[in-house]
């Protein structure tokens, strides 16, 4: 256990009572507490195979989670969805957009609720994760990470999706609507989407330092010291439309 009762990854899942430790306060760390291992060497330590490992994950969450479940959440939308945006964004027809949904979703599950959240609970995995050694957090702001990134995802998210479906369908994204599917052209579109996820995020979350918007809207996000995927889309939902979901859905 840590300091004023807050459990480290490695046991914070086997108790369901939280301890009381603020989520804005910063572990302190004391002479009695063994300092951390040193890191291994080597490409995964390095960070150099990141995006191989990104990549297979990618695909299979894609695979053999968001294709099987795409077409029990169309199902579900057209039941729910408001008749209102139907000329707007319908299941029924634009299963492109569920399909965009329903991976993002499942990447979030699979990959930060669900692997991540389980390498957090071994310490000898914190090895190999940047500032592993100050993971540390109670079942209490687990929890409250995992509702505010679904209700993002599920709720916040569609008011960037929508309006940027609609671009694109009126012809004002880039490339054409009905573009043959061509291997070559959509790696160059991959190629092309990954700078572009990367530069706006960049821009973004500058200007969410700038001490305006930091005070009302990036704090939050900060409540978090150290790197942990759980709380990777923990945001307000202002910035999570913005700088999370706007770079995906800009294209091309």
């Amino acid at each position: 256990k840590g300091p004023a009762g807050a459990l480290t990854p490695t046991d914070f899942m086997a108790t369901s009572r939280p301890r009381p430790y603020p989520v804005e306060e910063e572990p302190e760390f004391r002479a009695d507490r063994a300092p951390p291992a040193a890191a291994p060497r080597g490409a995964l330590a390095a960070g150099k195979a990141s995006h191989l490992i990104t990549a297979t994950v990618a695909f299979f969450c894609v695979r053999f989670v968001s294709l099987p479940m795409c077409g029990h959440l169309t199902r579900a939308l057209e039941a729910m969805w408001p008749a209102a945006l139907r000329p707007y964004l319908d299941p029924a027809q634009d299963d492109t957009a569920v399909l965009m949904g329903c991976s993002a979703l499942s990447a979030y599950l699979v990959v930060a609720v669900g692997l991540c959240s389980l390498l957090d609970c071994h310490p000898e995995a914190h090895r190999y994760k940047t500032q592993g050694h100050r993971s540390i957090f109670t079942w209490d702001q687990w929890t409250r990470a995992v509702a505010v990134g679904l209700s993002n995802i599920l709720l916040f998210s569609w008011f960037a999706t929508i309006p940027a479906w609609q671009l694109q369908r009126r012809g004002g994204g880039s490339g054409a609507w009905d573009t043959p599917l061509s291997l070559p052209n959509e790696l160059a579109c991959f190629a092309v989407h990954v700078v572009t996820i990367d530069v706006w995020f960049y821009v973004t979350h500058r200007a969410l330092h700038l001490p305006l918007l930091y005070k009302w809207i990036h704090k939050f996000h900060h409540a978090f010291k150290a790197p942990a995927a759980i709380a990777c889309v923990y945001a307000n939902p202002i910035e999570f439309c913005v700088g999370n979901v706007g770079g995906v859905v800009l294209g091309p």
